[in-house]
């Protein structure tokens, strides 16, 4: 399990109406943890630093946290708390327990002034295809993909372990990755997906099989099986 804990990479602000009396809030940020290939994952569990941040003189004011989408911890009775002269803030976690794919909307609100921030929240990778036959002297290309943007997908994947039978083989750019382990693909398809290839001698046996796992950043993951037919 990996916790993504540094501050900052996602921030939304808002600025209420002028006129507020000095003890209020005027302006509220929240902002998130760095997140490991900019989203967060559903079949894992893990927690991320929100901090939400107003004016000094906001100090003492209750925030309210809700998000549409996974679990906020310790955001019960949040208070802003004084940094100095320069802000109020106070900080809480965002965990993926109970999180489905899409979305998630958290929402800060301290007197009359709300900030919203968006997490992205995906499931394990998917391959494509999943598996299935592949025929005696043949070869496919594997791509591996998730809800990610197209140009964002590769980032995410940490990369792709394959165990081949007698007379078959598992190519990627940097050559042949049978039984290599994990390996980072550096081959892209034209969706920008990273890809490999399963090949079969044209003697290899009806009923061999190729397994494949690839894993993302959070190390979720997809299994499949390829089987050589005639």
């Amino acid at each position: 399990m990996r916790y993504a804990l540094v501050l900052a990479s996602l921030v939304a602000s808002c600025t209420a109406p002028s006129g507020d009396k000095p003890e209020t809030a005027t302006t509220l940020s929240i902002a998130s943890g760095t997140l490991l290939g900019g989203y967060l994952p559903t079949s894992v569990e893990v927690a991320t630093t929100l901090t939400v941040t107003a004016n000094p003189e906001a100090a003492g004011l209750p925030v309210t946290v809700t998000t549409t989408n996974g679990t906020l911890v310790g955001a019960s009775g949040l208070l802003l708390d004084s940094e100095g002269a320069m802000l109020a803030s106070a900080t809480l976690a965002f965990d993926t327990a109970m999180s489905a794919p899409g979305s998630a909307v958290v929402v800060a609100q301290a007197f009359n002034v709300s900030s919203e921030l968006v997490v992205e929240l995906v499931a394990p990778p998917t391959l494509v295809p999943a598996g299935g036959p592949i025929a005696a002297g043949g070869t496919i290309e594997v791509a591996v993909s998730n809800t990610l943007p197209s140009d964002e997908v590769a980032g995410s994947i940490e990369g792709c372990s394959v165990v081949t039978g007698p007379g078959t083989h598992a190519l990627e750019n940097q050559g042949d990755i049978s039984g290599a382990g994990l390996t980072p693909l550096t081959t892209k398809d034209m969706s920008r997906h990273p890809t490999f290839q399963i090949t079969a001698d044209q003697a290899a046996a009806s009923g061999t099989t190729v397994d494949v796992t690839c894993l993302d950043v959070y190390e979720q993951r997809v299994t499949a099986t390829f089987t050589v037919t005639p």
